[in-house]
């Protein structure tokens, strides 16, 4: 739960903060600080192993709705305007997801996190609409794979890794 809390209130400050994405890393919302796929990556389900199968889920869900809610209240351009503290834009049309880094990068952990939410049972109606914004912003990405991917039952790996 503590790590939820943290997740919760990173959403909120990087909200907060009122300055879009294209603002960058020094002074925007930083997408790619708050990292939603933790509630569904396996080194940390241990942390909810005393936790109902179903209030994990619908916990994940929760935040799921409220991360997409706020990440895609941004334009593509303004994701696009805005670079990560290494100077790498935040999104690009010829990015692949599937080859950036899902911890760091925002492209990667969309990609990596959204079979695993559908693997602890968030629903994927709310995964595929999450799927179809991610595509406008990396349109370079297979979707479709990743949307119908497969994770083995310690999320260590699913079939779009």
């Amino acid at each position: 739960m503590i790590q939820l809390a943290y997740l919760i209130k990173a959403l909120q400050e990087f909200t907060l903060i009122g300055n879009g994405p294209q603002y960058g890393a020094a002074s925007g919302f930083q997408p790619a600080q708050i990292i939603a796929e933790v509630l569904a990556h396996k080194d940390w389900m241990p942390e909810w192993s005393d936790i109902p199968a179903a209030t994990h889920t619908s916990l994940a869900t929760a935040y799921l709705q409220n991360w997409y809610n706020q990440f895609s209240s941004y334009t593509v351009a303004e994701y696009y305007a805005g670079e990560d503290g290494g100077g790498r834009p935040w999104a690009s049309a010829t990015d692949v997801p599937v080859e950036d880094d899902f911890m760091s990068d925002l492209g990667g952990q969309i990609w990596y996190m959204l079979p695993r939410f559908r693997a602890i049972g968030v629903p994927a109606s709310l995964t595929n609409q999450v799927s179809a914004w991610a595509a406008t912003l990396f349109p370079a990405g297979n979707w479709a794979v990743d949307n119908s991917a497969t994770c083995n039952a310690d999320l260590s790996s699913c079939t779009s890794d």
